[in-house]
């Protein structure tokens, strides 16, 4: 927050590095905060996502269905390391890439590089006679502005061979009952 009487403490000059302070501090004070709540002494668990689409195999390994899915994931696995490499290549590319975003009247001009605030520069000259106001709403203006297009750099989509993996695995009852190694329950009512 930029308060009023802002320039008591910084120059017109110094606009630029103490809203790269600032900024620095809060996102600080958030991710210890989200340091602070996370139970370190559990690790998060996977949830189970049911494949009810999932076919049974019938208890049978050598049935169609059993022969399909471990055909799948032959394939899957054999495509795997190819495919994980090329996603790691742009996930570094995406932790290393420059976005620059401007204020709506361009006088403030945010630079984040892998996600982070790497600078900020603010117009001195248009700092001088700015309403604290106009310092905000420039100031917040050219952060969210970098920060849609650092969003746009990290939104990579995992590999379809591994996802589908990842959805095979997701349901260990339906993966057993698809490669024949368990047969089906019959619904029972009680």
């Amino acid at each position: 927050m930029i308060p009023e009487n802002w320039r008591e403490t910084t120059s017109p000059r110094e606009l630029g590095p103490a809203l790269l302070d600032a900024a620095n501090r809060a996102l600080g004070n958030v991710v210890a905060a989200q340091v602070e709540a996370f139970d370190l002494g559990s690790a998060p668990e996977q949830p189970v996502v049911a494949r009810r689409d999932a076919p049974d195999a019938g208890g049978d390994p050598t049935s169609p269905i059993a022969e399909a899915l471990v055909n799948e994931a032959l394939d899957l696995f054999s495509r795997y390391d190819r495919d994980l490499e090329a996603y790691a290549a742009q996930v570094r590319q995406a932790a290393t890439a420059t976005s620059r975003g401007a204020g709506g009247n361009g006088r403030i001009v945010v630079t984040m590089t892998g996600g982070r605030i790497t600078g900020v520069e603010a117009d001195p000259r248009w700092a001088v006679t700015a309403r604290y106001t106009e310092v905000r709403v420039e100031a917040l203006s050219a952060f969210r502005a970098a920060g849609r297009g650092s969003a746009a750099t990290r939104s990579i989509a995992l590999p379809a061979s591994i996802a589908r993996l990842q959805e095979l695995a997701s349901d260990p009852e339906a993966l057993s009952r698809q490669l024949g190694l368990r047969a089906s329950r019959p619904n029972r009512r009680r």
